[in-house]
């Protein structure tokens, strides 16, 4: 739907539910000049929990519309693993995981070299899903796949962009450490100076001006949370439970909870 939201002239934020917001990206993301822009993920590429897309070129249409065809594809016709991986057999783990085929289809995108080595056949090596398939880190695809991704990183260009709403502060627990380059090659620093001028890996389509960006983490985060962070996706908190007991925890649980009356049937039957 993402694609067709675009083609209908619309700027579109797709964000998983849990998910904290604490300032408008939007103008951030207008000063970026490009038609996609994701989250970064570690140690891979990309998490789409929170992906941007604007109108812009082919090239960025096409991407969106190639990820949705590969889900769709291996969700509906898992036999079709044995056309793009050679040592693949049945039964077919197929993953139709949105996030790896984000991945792949940025790589295929920025290298101009379609690949389906991270997010297909990956899965069709040997996992806990699948214990019969052959040893990944022993198949020639698993060297083919870390030279990809070194050369989509060395791909990379960084523009600037502002942030309006930093002001030069630091995030709480951060001490004197860097900020924003947490977004950018394969480092996990989470802190440094809030600058509102920022740059970020940026990435072309093909033949076109047109870019894909990875925003930087003042913009899309993971945890840990900080208000100076526009969203936080609470991914790393599983469940429930977790997701609810972390926003407790940083104040952004809103939700009014009593305690039900002695005189209070139990919700969905009658008195006990």
């Amino acid at each position: 739907y993402l694609s067709r939201l675009v083609a209908g002239g619309f700027s579109v934020i797709q964000a998983d539910t849990d998910t904290v917001w604490s300032h408008d990206p939007f103008p951030a993301l207008r000063t970026m000049g490009a038609s996609l822009v994701v989250m970064r993920e570690y140690p891979t590429i990309a998490n789409a929990g929170l992906i941007y897309a604007r109108p812009g070129s082919v090239e960025a249409r096409d991407l969106l519309d190639e990820v949705a065809w590969r889900v769709q594809l291996f969700q509906h016709y898992p036999e079709a693993v044995r056309r793009v991986v050679h040592f693949a057999s049945p039964p077919y783990y197929a993953n139709s995981d949105d996030q790896t085929i984000l991945d792949d289809v940025l790589v295929s995108a920025v290298l101009r070299n379609r690949t389906f080595l991270g997010s297909t056949a990956r899965f069709e090596a040997s996992t806990r899903y699948k214990p019969a398939g052959p040893k990944w880190d022993l198949l020639p695809d698993a060297r083919l796949l870390r030279a990809a991704r070194v050369a989509f990183w060395r791909a990379a260009r960084y523009p600037g962009m502002t942030i309006p709403w930093l002001n030069g502060t630091l995030p709480d627990g951060c001490g004197g450490q860097r900020y924003a380059d947490g977004a950018f090659g394969a480092t996990t620093a989470r802190c440094g100076r809030a600058s509102r001028v920022q740059s970020f890996p940026a990435f072309g389509l093909g033949s076109s001006s047109d870019l894909v960006g990875i925003a930087p983490r003042a913009l899309f985060a993971l945890m840990p949370y900080s208000d100076l962070n526009a969203v936080t996706h609470l991914t790393a908190a599983r469940g429930f439970s977790a997701k609810k007991a972390r926003l407790k925890q940083i104040g952004k649980w809103f939700v009014e909870e009593r305690e039900a009356p002695a005189d209070e049937p139990p919700r969905g039957g009658g008195a006990a």
